[in-house]
């Protein structure tokens, strides 16, 4: 029973990285990126690591707007990828937990609840330190903006 939760699990990984890795295409290439790197990179390295750099560098889109900087927008999107990878350990401790039954989890030396808790105490700590990283390293004066949008030449009287 556990052997097939886990083909299911990697499987679902694989396709994952596939899907994402189009995604990452069709949208790099919409705004004039590195398309096939960042694809390749996706489905290399995985989305959990290649899509948090790749939204910080991506070009805008007229009226997309980033602010605080580069390490800022490649540490709160790595903050977001380790959410969502951690909502998926904890459904899947629980899961496993329910569908082998008490007795056959200790048998295994595991159990469901204690992965969930600890996938909790694990996604806080780092949640937290980011976070807290995050603080010093936002720079609320550095803007981007879409490279179509208009430029405001009283701003930029050289230009």
């Amino acid at each position: 029973m556990i052997g097939l939760f886990f083909i299911v699990v990697i499987v679902g990984l694989v396709v994952l990285h596939v899907i994402l890795s189009i995604w990452v295409f069709f949208d790099a290439r919409t705004r004039k990126s590195r398309s096939l790197f960042w694809s390749l990179l996706t489905l290399i390295s995985g989305p959990f690591i290649a899509l948090p750099p790749y939204f910080a560098y991506r070009n805008l889109k007229t009226g997309e707007v980033r602010i605080g900087g580069t390490v800022w927008h490649i540490i709160r999107n790595y903050t977001l990828s380790w959410t969502a990878f951690m909502v998926m350990v904890i459904f899947a401790s629980l899961v496993i937990s329910v569908s082998l039954g008490i007795s056959e989890a200790e048998n295994l030396g595991i159990s469901g609840y204690e992965i969930f808790a600890a996938s909790i105490a694990a996604w806080l700590f780092i949640t937290l330190c980011m976070m807290v990283l995050g603080l010093f390293v936002r720079q609320s004066s550095i803007v981007d903006r879409g490279s179509s949008e208009p430029v405001d030449r009283s701003a930029h009287p050289d230009l």
